[in-house]
């Protein structure tokens, strides 16, 4: 590994596939499509098998990576810009941080917390959010970080990956002037995802 680079937060040891997603999470994402103009789109894109129990899904549950998957085929048939999805995903951080994220907020209030403060959590928010799969954080430098999925084939969906860049890139932005975050082509596993993260 470069010179530079420095394993901030491992992978889990061990590290299961991913078999189940929170429903905390899963009901913010839908509800941002169903506040978007393409919710009658995205409902009829729903497979048969999964559409009910998708859109009566409660809250604290957890959802079986199957039905979770429908989702996120449905909303990667609607074409949405990467804008839009990034954007979606901004939306389910919002909706879902206080379950989720519920300390991200007061420990963006304590006085010389840095992005790296919230990164160092990273763990703890993927076990609330995905049961099984991991994530793991890279230092690159000061203020760039790689962020690695594994095990996680739900990240096989464009809409997925996208979405997630707006849920983390809201967490980072708490913590410094502007954040910005990509996708690392070509870099991730075939059953998960990598990211560069970068702030000011």
């Amino acid at each position: 590994m470069p010179a530079q680079e420095e394993i901030f937060v491992a992978f889990p040891v061990p590290t299961p596939p991913l078999r189940h997603m929170r429903s905390t999470v899963l009901l913010g994402s839908i509800a941002a499509m169903r506040e978007s103009p393409r919710w009658d789109d995205y409902a009829r894109a729903l497979e048969a098998p999964y559409r009910e129990t998708l859109l009566t899904t409660i809250a604290a549950s957890w959802i079986p990576i199957a039905i979770a998957a429908a989702h996120y085929r449905a909303c990667d048939a609607l074409g949405l810009s990467v804008e839009e999805q990034v954007t979606n995903g901004r939306k389910t951080f919002a909706r879902a941080s206080g379950v989720i994220f519920g300390t991200v907020t007061k420990m963006a209030k304590e006085v010389g917390v840095t992005p790296w403060t919230l990164m160092a959590q990273f763990p703890r928010f993927w076990a609330r959010s995905y049961d099984g799969g991991g994530v793991q954080v890279r230092k690159m430098g000061p203020k760039e970080a790689y962020v690695d999925v594994i095990k996680a084939p739900l990240f096989e969906s464009r809409y997925h990956r996208n979405a997630v860049r707006g849920v983390i890139v809201s967490a980072v932005d708490l913590f410094c002037t502007k954040a910005y975050m990509t996708e690392r082509l070509g870099a991730g596993a075939h059953d998960g995802v990598a990211y560069r993260v970068q702030w000011a």
